[in-house]
Formats: structure tokens, sequence, C-alpha cells
């Protein structure tokens, strides 16, 4: 759960809304309340899978992966079950609303990575506004149908979003938080020494997690 806060907090769609605030302090508080709030995800995202499984028991005498597809739809069962027609249309509006914002949020940090980090500096240096704008958009929606393509293949195949996203951050979330740390407690940290923590941590972790399953 630590490690997971330190990586939220590192990631791009954190770090652009950071650095729109008034001053330093209000950016280190923003960073602070959003770790405080990431302290609630556990019971926003296991509780309606309790209430859901204590209201079907029989969803778990069945296949446990039949079991984790259900949990997965979990909140909307319960709003459709529990909550009347006005509620439902209310809650499943600011579902869908936050949603969007969350899907806005990345494309936009993804575009901005891949336009202003990989593609002028490497491989347009001179490139034109018009150009980068260009890029940015393609990025955009290569994003968008990466995601759709990756959501199609997560529904036909077994287990449940919530055990592939832990699954993700074993991989991906140690060097990042790693970074993050060692930023906060020493000031002999540099920039090639977290490229090469970026670089080498994830296939280190990939490995070990591979020769665990072996």
């Amino acid at each position: 759960m630590s490690v997971s806060n330190l990586v939220q907090r590192a990631q791009p769609v954190i770090i652009q809304r950071i650095l729109g605030s008034r001053s330093i302090w209000d950016a280190r508080m923003a960073v602070v309340f959003a770790g405080y709030a990431k302290l609630f995800l556990p019971l926003i995202t296991v509780l309606p899978g309790l209430i859901l499984f204590a209201l079907h028991p029989e969803f778990l005498q069945g296949d446990w992966l039949a079991a984790q597809h259900q949990a997965d739809k979990g909140y909307i069962a319960l709003v459709t079950e529990l909550l009347p027609i006005g509620m439902r249309g209310l809650l499943l509006a600011v579902l869908f609303s936050a949603v969007q914002a969350t899907i806005t949020s990345v494309v936009n940090s993804t575009a901005t990575v891949l336009t202003i980090d990989i593609y002028v500096p490497l491989f347009r240096p001179n490139a034109t506004d018009k150009q980068i704008v260009s890029f940015g958009i393609l990025a955009s929606v290569a994003s968008v149908v990466l995601g759709i393509l990756i959501a199609i293949w997560l529904s036909q195949s077994g287990g449940g979003i919530f055990q592939y996203i832990q699954t993700l951050n074993a991989f991906f979330a140690p060097p990042f938080a790693a970074i993050f740390v060692l930023g906060i407690l020493t000031r002999r940290v540099n920039a090639t020494g977290g490229i090469v923590a970026i670089i080498g941590g994830s296939p280190s972790a990939s490995s070990s997690r591979s020769w665990e399953l072996c």
C-alpha cells in the first residue's frame, strides 16, 4: 500500500496538476492530501465486493474466476439492486464523469510525455508547433485505442481487474517508489541514477516474478 501510494504521487497526471499550484507550499500540501486520500482506496474498492458477496453468497459457491468477474461488477450491481431509480441515475452519472475525467487526464499526460520527452528531443529537435500538435493528437488516439484493446483482452481472459492492477504495481511500482523515497531522504540522487533505476527496476521485478512462477 505504501509503495503504491508513493508511485501514485509520482505519476505524470499528478505532477501536471501539482505544477499548476499557486506556490511550493500548495504543491507540497497537494501531494500530502492526495497521499492521505489514497488511504481510503482499499475501503472504496474492497467494501462493495464484500457487500455483494454478502448479498449473493452463491457467487462464492461457483468457480472462483467467475466470482472475480462478478466482483468487478460489484459497484454497478449494488447501485442497481439497492438504490431507487433517481439515485441510480445520479450515482451512475457521477461514476461516468469520474471515469471520463480520469481517462482525459491519463491521455493528456501520456501524449505530453510521448511528445515533449521522447518525440521532440530524440526524433524531431527542430519540430514546428504544427508537427508537435499533430504528434500529440496521434499519441492521444493511439493511447485510447491501446487502452480499449487491453480492456477487451482483460474482459475475455481469466481473473479480475483488481488482480491485474496489483500485478502491474508489483512490476512497475518498486523502482518509482525507490526514486521517490531517496529523493526525499538524500540530495545525492541524480537524473542518471533515476533513469537507470526505472530502466533496470521493472525488468528485475519481472524476472524475479517469473522465477517464482517457475
